[in-house]
């Protein structure tokens, strides 16, 4: 109880309070290590979001230090006899859920470099803007919801203007999404981005053009301008 890991290995050492006054920089991890492997491509498997890669663990962790805060450089700490007991518990490989206490929704950057469906039970229901490129700018972005389902794709295509794929359920959460986007048209210097919509997202959009007429109906440009710093980013 209370050894001390560094690089998955034991250093001989176990905690106290006094070795933690000699080594007050470290984040300590204690105890027993679980590693965890993440199970969705695109949200916490492969490329830069993998969870094994970025060594994220279940571990054990001072009992003097509070619980319930963020703290860790990412993993899930526990009480070192809490961790012990659940590691006794556990065989490789098995399905660990970590359940969120109410649904929230994050937006992640998407590696391959184009629009792409291929997630499985991820796959989206929306329809498809009318605005979807060949040729993309900058990065794309996928918006996941709780227990790693996928709700929505966008990106920003040459001309300003961007595209979005929407689940029925990202629809109501499109605006985080779109907020990403235009951190992302900052970066590149845009001024303003322009999407193709039955109504504003937010009263920030501005209507820019007459109606459009597509396949998944009547649409109307609307453009964000960028140039100010306080619109929403």
């Amino acid at each position: 109880m209370g050894a001390v890991f560094r690089g998955r290995r034991w250093t001989g050492e176990v905690y106290s309070p006094e070795l933690a006054k000699v080594h007050p920089e470290r984040d300590w991890v204690l105890t027993r290590i679980i590693w965890l492997s993440g199970a969705v491509p695109g949200f916490n498997r492969f490329g830069s979001v993998d969870t094994m890669s970025r060594y994220i663990y279940i571990h054990g962790t001072p009992d003097d230090q509070p619980m319930g805060v963020p703290a860790s450089h990412g993993c899930i700490r526990m009480r070192n006899a809490d961790v012990d007991a659940l590691f006794a518990r556990l065989k490789p490989g098995i399905e660990v859920n970590i359940v969120a206490p109410e649904v929230d929704w994050c937006v992640y950057p998407v590696t391959s470099k184009r629009p792409s469906l291929g997630f499985g039970d991820t796959t989206l229901r929306g329809p498809l803007s009318p605005v979807t490129p060949d040729v993309l700018v900058g990065r794309q972005f996928a918006l996941w919801q709780e227990q790693g389902r996928c709700g929505g794709l966008g990106g920003l295509t040459p001309g300003g203007a961007i595209w979005l794929q929407l689940s029925d359920q990202g629809v109501k959460e499109a605006e985080r999404l779109l907020a990403v986007l235009a951190k992302e048209a900052r970066i590149l210097g845009w001024q303003h981005m322009d999407i193709l919509t039955a109504k504003a997202p937010t009263p920030d959009w501005e209507q820019a053009s007459g109606r459009v007429d597509s396949e998944i109906g009547r649409l109307y440009r609307y453009r964000l301008a960028l140039h100010d710093a306080s619109s929403p980013a």
